[in-house]
């Protein structure tokens, strides 16, 4: 669980649109800073960055030569006049972004500045509350003080009126924000309140051990304060672990700044009255997560009690839930009714939204603090579970009968005609493999539709000129690129001549930076010419090359969000989905009985595989093809079936070798290293026959490598499955050709090995049992 979790937390994270690196890159800036300078520093900066985004979007407008761009242009001129004289066209050159682009640079310096100006006019919002308070309760309809709106005026301004000796620390909260904020981990600390809770209770039940627990000597109340404590104990260890794990996350990834920082620093926050540190918080925070899942897991062991199979007790949870989500969603915020939206389980598990505002609720027309009442009452509540759950334990009669008609039971089986439907039955029902899977494709579908590709306006510069110049080598081609060479040789000269005006007094001041300004502008786009023309000279050396945009191919071959996180969430979902595969047949010690079934051994063992073989592929399939499409359609398909040498980091491969070609056999290494995840778990399961340990094992030797490189931590990557997810940065950018032959050979080995081993246990086995046939006979002899 705490790997899945960091897994999606980690792939949800790499999706956003502004890399974590910039966040981390100027975290460690604003705590170089003195406490004081840091807004000022990021109001400078900002200035700079939007200056000169508008003067390249001018650049831009102006290389385009189009009546649209033109008007667009005009513009920009009469809002910013005096733009070019506040610039610098060599910042565009030599600048160093916290980012990959200006364009990234200014919608991520937008953000960062917006976030200080709330955290920089923290105090005078807390004087303008108070004036506020005093103009309200002037009104003649707001004074009387007996009414709530006159009560929650002056608590509201007694509230706030607390905050004002507290220090505003300047830095970021992205960290602390998406750690605590992230849906999916909400959503495995309930899934892991329903096993743990209904553990407790349904499997003494379906084991028939139930009625024969509470007549022992400490049967009664104790044993149910046991296990209430064991409850409590890991829901506790899950919360902790889980988000423990998105907090390292991004504490390694984009940092979380200073943890004795005040509460408001973080401008998510700045409505809160908690008069507590960022650790203060965080501690309170956990506490809260706690005692509202722990209620959860009380009420669902209540559930249990009166339950008889699973099916009803996470059936009537869901319907709870369900119904506390429609209150929270959907419930109109009328003073009357709208305790039942915030008092409410979805807000108590929110608990990072519930903290970050501030209300008071109309009770009896008294003002009382959302999160004082919220608070006692979940204590409460919590108290009353556990004393109902105690009584009905004890007092109650009739829970421990559970009547069983086995022959009825038996007569209601169906038996599947085939084996492999036998086996489809038992992985996507039985043992819940579809809900994995929906949830496999419910994160794909998130992710493809919060991930956006960004183009600078280089590469979108570029692209115009590579589909100018696209396909083979052609007369047109030639004369299109000599025409502009003559272009830009005649700006050139222009460029010279009004220099040399100018230092002949011909020209004033003004009239040269007008007329050499006009000219920069034109020649602008002169580098991203001559880099399309080194390209086409390049294709002219091979007769099989083709002119092509590099930008999504380059994408596709070489980006880890691409390659390597797709990689790690089919890995995660087959482990889930197959680890119990083999290991129920030794749960339930029904091994020995296979055997002597005339399909009980290799023949089933094959099914298994080639299920498992069949689902890798479509997991595969289902985690990389999305991501291909987005990309195709972002960049279009442009010479795809030309050479792969066409795209100059490859031109060490063979040039009869298409870009399709080169596409399908990088996708065949990935299939290959996630189907070798598939044999070692088969490995795996009939050696450790645990599922719990097959599904740690596999994870910290696939997963966790790829974690860990995703972290910059490669030492693992020789050794792992990275050589063959991303074998175009292994082979191309790292020059490690012979590491992933290596691993093709490694890998291949190890999958024949697996695979003999699983094949001979059938054999040992079968020994074993005649050897025992055996000695029993000689004994009764």
């Amino acid at each position: 669980m705490f790997i899945l979790n960091l897994s999606l937390f980690a792939y949800a994270q790499q999706q956003n649109e502004i890399p974590l690196t910039a966040y981390k890159a100027l975290q460690t800036k604003l705590l170089s800073l003195p406490n004081e300078e840091r807004y000022l520093y990021i109001c400078d900066y900002d200035d700079i960055i939007q200056d000169h985004f508008i003067l390249q979007q001018m650049l831009y407008l102006e290389g385009r030569q189009d009546s649209d761009s033109l008007n667009k242009l005009e513009i920009l001129h009469a809002q910013y006049p005096d733009i070019e004289k506040k610039t610098s066209r060599d910042f565009l050159e030599t600048a160093i972004y916290y980012t990959k682009n200006l364009e990234q640079e200014s919608q991520f310096m937008q953000a960062i500045r917006k976030e200080m100006e709330q955290l920089h006019g923290y105090h005078d919002r807390l004087s303008a509350i108070q004036d506020k308070a005093d103009h309200i309760s002037s009104i003649s309809i707001f004074s009387d003080p007996a009414s709530f709106s006159s009560k929650n005026i002056k608590k509201t301004a007694e509230d706030f009126k607390n905050m004002q000796d507290v220090v505003i620390t300047y830095q970021l909260d992205k960290g602390i924000k998406e750690a605590l904020h992230f849906p999916f981990t909400d959503v495995l600390v309930i899934l892991m309140i329903g096993v743990i809770a209904t553990a407790l209770i349904l499997e003494e039940k379906e084991k028939r051990l139930f009625c024969f627990v509470r007549p022992c000597i400490n049967g009664g109340t104790k044993t149910m304060a046991i296990k209430c404590l064991v409850m409590g104990i890991s829901i506790a260890c899950v919360i902790l672990l889980l988000y423990a794990s998105n907090l390292i996350y991004m504490q390694t990834s984009c940092g979380l700044g200073s943890l004795q920082a005040s509460l408001q620093s973080l401008g998510k926050y700045a409505q809160s009255t908690l008069h507590l540190s960022i650790g203060g918080y965080l501690v309170l925070f956990i506490g809260t997560k706690w005692i509202a899942a722990c209620i959860i897991g009380a009420l669902m062991i209540l559930i249990a009690l009166f339950s008889k199979q699973r099916i009803f007790c996470f059936g009537a949870m869901l319907l709870v839930m369900g119904i506390e989500f429609l209150l929270y969603q959907y419930l109109p915020n009328h003073q009357s009714i709208s305790v039942l939206r915030y008092i409410n389980f979805i807000s108590f598990l929110r608990t990072d939204v519930f903290y970050e505002m501030y209300y008071n609720l109309n009770i009896f027309q008294h003002a009382y603090s959302l999160q004082k009442l919220a608070q006692i009452i979940m204590i409460t509540l919590f108290i009353l579970l556990l004393a109902a759950i105690c009584i009905i334990y004890t007092k109650k009669q009739n829970l421990y009968s559970q009547h069983t008609d086995f022959l009825s039971r038996k007569k209601k089986q169906k038996l599947l005609p085939y084996l492999w439907v036998q086996e489809l039955y038992k992985i996507f029902f039985v043992q819940k493999g579809l809900i994995i899977i929906l949830i496999f494709m419910g994160i794909q579908g998130y992710s493809l539709q919060h991930n956006s590709i960004y183009e600078s306006i280089e590469e979108s510069r570029y692209r115009h000129y590579i589909e100018i110049m696209k396909g083979k080598p052609s007369e047109a081609t030639d004369q299109f690129i000599s025409s502009q060479q003559q272009h830009y040789e005649d700006l050139h000269m222009q460029y010279d001549k009004n220099e040399q005006s100018f230092n002949e007094g011909q020209i004033n001041k003004t009239q040269y930076d007008y007329m050499q300004n006009a000219l920069e502008t034109q020649l602008f786009n002169e580098s991203l010419f001559q880099k399309a023309v080194w390209q086409y000279e390049y294709v002219k050396e091979d007769p099989q090359r083709e002119m092509v945009v590099p930008f999504g191919y380059e994408r596709l071959f070489f980006n880890d969000e691409v390659n390597l996180l797709p990689a790690i969430l089919s890995i995660v979902c087959l482990t889930l989905l197959f680890s119990n595969l083999l290991c129920t047949e030794y749960t339930h010690r029904a091994d020995r009985l296979l055997l002597a079934c005339k399909k009980g051994d290799k023949i089933l063992l094959h099914c298994k595989l080639r299920i498992a073989l069949i689902c890798g592929l479509l997991v595969t399939l289902l985690a990389y093809l999305p991501g291909i499409v987005h990309i195709f359609n972002k960049y279009g398909t442009l010479g795809i079936h030309a050479s792969i040498t066409s795209l100059s980091v490859f031109v060490a491969l063979p040039s009869a070798m298409s870009i399709m070609i080169y596409l399908i056999l990088n996708f065949l290494l990935k299939l290959a290293a996630i189907e070798c995840t598939v044999f070692l778990l088969f490995f795996l399961s009939k050696w450790l026959r645990h599922q719990s340990q097959v599904i740690f094992l596999l994870l910290m030797m696939t997963a966790v490598p790829l974690l860990l490189h995703r972290m910059d931590i490669t030492f693992l990557d020789a050794f792992s499955l990275y050589p063959l997810l991303c074998s175009s940065s292994t082979l191309i950018k790292n020059g490690q050709g012979l590491l992933v032959c290596f691993s093709i050979i490694g890998y291949s080995l190890l999958v024949i090995f697996c695979y003999i081993t699983s094949l001979s246990h059938y054999k040992l086995a079968k020994q074993n049992s005649r050897i025992s046939r055996l000695y029993l006979k000689y004994t009764k002899k």
